[in-house]
């Protein structure tokens, strides 16, 4: 009888310890998922590079009340230099901004180049470029970036002649 009993525990034994083991997944677990977290405007911010197209700059009230109207017949739209227009923006997923040379840039600038970090904020309605530009998003989407901001002209001793209302758009670019 105690051979039997010795054998029943073994036998006990080998089962809870067959059960006991879990058996490995190829799965990952819930916990090691990597979930992407950026908003639907960070991703298109992310997908490409951006080129500058046009710098708007108008002093009409009605200019800021109607910004998805722009370029209204007040609007100025700024030349932009050669390098400028064949430059492009990268909003990289670490948060660096980086600018990438056009062919007609001098020779001495890098290709690449670190300009600082960016970040969307309040519910991505705002953009901050290194912690301390804050303009306005207009409009993301995958066929442009417009961003605003208000702007001050000062005369020689610092008091405001009037406010400017400025707007940069952005197209993609390979």
């Amino acid at each position: 009888m105690k051979y039997n009993n010795s054998l029943f525990f073994i036998y006990l034994l080998l089962v809870l310890l067959i059960f006991s083991c879990k058996k490995e997944n190829d799965k990952p677990k819930d916990d090691n998922l990597v979930v992407n977290q950026n908003s639907p405007i960070e991703n298109v911010l992310i997908s490409t590079k951006w080129k500058q197209t046009h710098t708007f700059y108008d002093t009409s009230n009605y200019a800021k009340l109607n910004l998805n109207l722009w370029p209204l017949s007040s609007t100025i739209d700024m030349s932009m230099d050669s390098c400028s227009l064949a430059s492009k923006i990268w909003y990289h997923s670490n948060h660096n901004l980086y600018t990438i040379k056009g062919m007609p840039c001098p020779l001495l600038d890098p290709d690449t180049n670190l300009v600082g970090s960016w970040n969307l904020i309040l519910n991505d309605t705002k953009i901050v470029f290194g912690n301390t530009d804050t303009m306005d998003v207009l409009e993301i989407n995958n066929n442009f970036i417009k961003l605003w901001y208000k702007s001050y002209v000062l005369d020689s001793i610092g008091s405001v002649l009037y406010e400017e209302y400025n707007m940069w758009k952005f197209e993609p670019t390979n």
